[in-house]
């Protein structure tokens, strides 16, 4: 008679044969540049592949770029991201919410990429390949810079385009009781927008803790820059 031990052996190899493949999942793409970065809570190093779900994040000081298919992914220091592939109807799109810090997302033309930061999602705005780069400011300020090509700015039910070489400051819900906001983006607000831009002349690179002052001194809206 066949033991214990051999029974759930066989078991074992009919249940492993029925699933395709071993199930394994699919690669997400993979690191290339790692320097003080983390992956998943582990230590993340170039070559690393990189998963449906998984979460990077470096430390100050630090930078991650992960390539997957043509779209690659860079994080600054202090930051941290999850990453995602969404199957849609004309194929699969590469999301990445930030959490927190900068990224900067190069997407070709071919490839399907978003960002999502604070409820926000950033994607192109028009054909051809895109640079889009984001940085969280605080719980409802986004820093949004389209390096490359034009992008595209949705929150709720209303969206604003950013066109190639300007960068604006995204303000979320300007009404939800701050008093230190733009009297002209609190206005905006109480005529029922909730997604504010106002433009900045400042590179995406300067330093976030001076920008939101110098912000606050006027409000135009993105077909005025």
């Amino acid at each position: 008679m066949v033991g214990t031990q051999g029974l759930l052996a066989i078991a074992m190899s009919f249940l492993l044969a029925g699933i395709p493949g071993g199930a394994r999942p699919e690669v997400l793409g993979i690191i290339v540049v790692a320097e003080g970065a983390s992956l998943s809570g582990g230590s993340a190093s170039e070559g690393t592949s990189v998963y449906d779900g998984d979460r990077l994040s470096t430390e100050t000081g630090g930078a991650l770029q992960l390539r997957s298919g043509g779209v690659t992914l860079a994080l600054s220091g202090a930051s941290t991201v999850i990453v995602r592939s969404n199957a849609k109807n004309s194929g699969k799109e590469f999301e990445a919410e930030l959490a927190s810090g900068t990224i900067t997302l190069s997407a070709a033309a071919e490839a399907a990429a978003e960002i999502q930061a604070l409820g926000a999602r950033i994607r192109r705005g028009a054909d051809g390949r895109v640079i889009a780069q984001v940085r969280i400011l605080g719980p409802k300020e986004l820093l949004v810079f389209a390096r490359r090509g034009s992008v595209q700015v949705s929150y709720r039910e209303e969206s604003e385009t950013i066109l190639e070489g300007k960068s604006y400051y995204v303000l979320l819900d300007p009404t939800d009781g701050d008093d230190s906001k733009d009297s002209s983006a609190k206005k905006a607000g109480k005529h029922g927008k909730a997604l504010v831009l106002i433009a900045v002349a400042v590179a995406a690179g300067a330093a976030a803790t001076s920008i939101p002052m110098a912000l606050r001194q006027h409000y135009e809206s993105p077909d005025r820059p």
